[in-house]
């Protein structure tokens, strides 16, 4: 996987994502964090490389019950002080509803994984 400008140096996570790409890996995606890399993009070719790579991960679609229950997520963390997005909220129902360890450099899911089930990849 070609390495973006912004690619922080030297970070586990960034390196496991593009170890996991680079050996064919099914990774479990939302939609939400898919079009991530795809925003700002000002060439063709760029998004071109960007989709024929992200088009391997597993598509994780949240149900009805996870848009009920994420908001409780962010509702109890934000009551303890801690920040979580909405997107956030719902991004760790997914990975707790599906069982998955959430591979993120986000201090915010860390801070969430505190007070819920969430799992967090440790390198």
């Amino acid at each position: 996987m070609g390495r973006r400008r912004d690619r922080p140096p030297d970070v586990p996570e960034v390196d496991a994502l593009i170890h996991a790409t680079e050996s064919g890996d099914r990774i479990p995606c939302t939609g939400l964090v898919l079009q991530e890399p795809l925003r700002g993009l000002s060439g063709a070719k760029a998004r071109q490389q960007i989709i024929e790579r992200i088009v391997a991960f597993r598509l994780l679609n949240p149900d009805r019950e996870g848009h009920i229950v994420a908001p409780a997520r962010h509702n109890v963390c934000r009551s303890r002080a801690v920040q979580a997005s909405p997107i956030d909220a719902l991004l760790a129902q997914l990975c707790i509803r599906d069982e998955l360890t959430i591979l993120t450099i986000d201090i915010d899911f860390k801070h969430i994984a505190k007070h819920t089930s969430l799992q967090i990849w440790n390198s």
